[in-house]
């Protein structure tokens, strides 16, 4: 558990950990949760995915507090709806949680190969491991953590929605009656 801990800290738990493991060259994937993610179903007016990109960078910025230079913006496209119409979840993030992650992992002197968001990940090894690539039914999947707890709805093995709450086992088993 590294909850609190400065994050000089961190990165020398991490660096001794990877030491320990002696992995030689490691690829390292940087895992965004969700409780750290500002997602929004949304509509756009394109299927061309070009278009699309375009209308979330202009979009993007209404959809949080923070100004356009202080977020990154990614999306999952869900797939097309209305007429030329497509759907998409949108992922905003604040620069300055990925800049922390990186910057504590290069202390540990690591690099960052891949960035990628937690839910979708998950959304993509269930839908592996349960075989509902086929489903013709939208599935919910509940994840509970030690602080959070995500629901998520996947079809076709696409992650299509994400809500995160700051309840987590820790949460139910201290106090249950009153997190129940």
């Amino acid at each position: 558990n590294i909850g609190g801990l400065p994050d000089d800290e961190i990165s020398k738990i991490i660096g001794s950990s990877f030491r320990d493991l002696k992995a030689k060259s490691p690829d390292i994937v940087n895992i965004i949760p969700s409780h750290l993610v500002i997602t929004k179903n949304i509509e756009v007016p394109s299927i061309n995915p070009k278009e699309i990109k375009d209308i979330i960078g202009l979009q993007a910025g209404r959809h949080t507090p923070h100004s356009r230079e202080d977020i990154i913006v990614d999306y999952i496209n869900i797939g097309a709806s209305k007429h030329n119409y497509t759907k998409i979840l949108l992922v905003i993030v604040g620069r300055n949680v990925i800049k922390r992650q990186f910057d504590t992992l290069s202390k540990a002197g690591l690099t960052v190969q891949k960035v990628s968001f937690a839910p979708e990940g998950l959304a993509w090894a269930a839908s592996r491991i349960l075989k509902l690539e086929t489903g013709v039914s939208p599935v919910s999947i509940i994840h509970i953590d030690g602080n959070f707890t995500d629901f998520t709805i996947v079809f076709k093995s696409k992650l299509i929605f994400v809500r995160s709450i700051p309840i987590g086992a820790q949460h139910l088993i201290a106090e249950k009656e009153r997190y129940e």
